[in-house]
């Protein structure tokens, strides 16, 4: 594990499932940050929440005893904003889903949330949370208002910034998040339009987007990186994308040990039970 923490100089974590659940912080989380800092090497949260404002997570995790910078903070909603000026979407006025948080980081981007429900017009939908709305009504509303479009011909983008389907509640409680809402809303369009190509982009882990941004801002190279988290899907597939080394940690909800016939995508470098597990290897003999 010495010569593991050797080969990386920044380490990428995501939240829940490596450093906290809803039920508090994961044991050893704390010692390993601090373990990173006293070596110099450089540290992100790289999540795809986007329930919160980047200071209001950062506030979050300083609630729970998690000490970051600002700049050590890369979450699906800050992403938003370097998202919105790379495609030229400041302006779009934007049926959100989520969070009063969730539709500040729209705001911050230059999208201009609209009133779902009151029947405003919208040119592209962002999926951000599972939280902040009245669920059936606004999906039902966004189902219909985005299925017109696409008979008049002018297909809706849709932005998925957090495409977990699952996440963490407690070592044995899971809960249902903003991803499986974007595959509910995808379904029912490709059923009601199956000869239309709708546009939905994911700006979340697995997409590069957040792991290009978290190296750029660094300037790290890759092969100095590691990822560390607990989906295989979103955190080990979208780190082996982009040629970043993935750490799967097994206190999420990912279950050790791994199966045999596991995808190669999805294949992580390196397997740890717990950061505690890899805290107590890190310390000096």
């Amino acid at each position: 594990m010495a010569t593991l923490f050797d080969q990386y100089d920044l380490f990428l974590l995501d939240a829940y499932g490596v450093l906290t659940t809803s039920q508090g912080v994961i044991p050893g989380a704390k010692d390993f940050l601090n373990y990173v800092r006293q070596s110099r090497k450089t540290l992100r949260v790289l999540s795809n929440d986007c329930s919160r404002t980047r200071e209001n997570a950062r506030a979050f995790y300083e609630s729970r005893g998690l000490h970051f910078e600002l700049d050590e903070v890369i979450n699906a909603g800050h992403a938003l904003t370097k998202y919105f000026a790379d495609h030229q979407l400041i302006g779009s006025r934007c049926a959100v889903l989520g969070t009063k948080d969730t539709q500040e980081c729209v705001r911050r981007a230059g999208g201009l949330p609209i009133d779902i429900l009151i029947g405003e017009a919208f040119d592209l939908i962002v999926i951000g949370d599972d939280s902040g709305f009245e669920t059936l009504p606004t999906m039902n509303t966004v189902l219909t208002f985005a299925h017109q479009a696409a008979r008049r011909g002018q297909p809706l983008p849709v932005i998925v910034a957090n495409p977990d389907l699952m996440y963490q509640k407690s070592e044995s409680a899971f809960g249902f998040t903003s991803g499986s809402l974007a595959t509910l809303l995808e379904m029912g369009l490709r059923e009601l339009n199956p000869s239309v190509e709708f546009q939905f982009t994911v700006v979340g882990k697995p997409s590069p987007f957040m792991f290009e941004m978290a190296t750029a801002e660094t300037s790290i190279p890759k092969t100095r990186t590691l990822m560390i988290g607990d989906q295989l899907r979103t955190d080990i597939e979208g780190a082996n994308r982009v040629g970043i080394a993935s750490c799967l940690v097994g206190t999420g909800l990912t279950l050790l040990p791994l199966a045999d016939d596991l995808p190669l995508a999805m294949q992580p470098k390196h397997v740890i039970n717990s950061l505690s597990e890899l805290d107590h290897a890190l310390r000096p003999k």
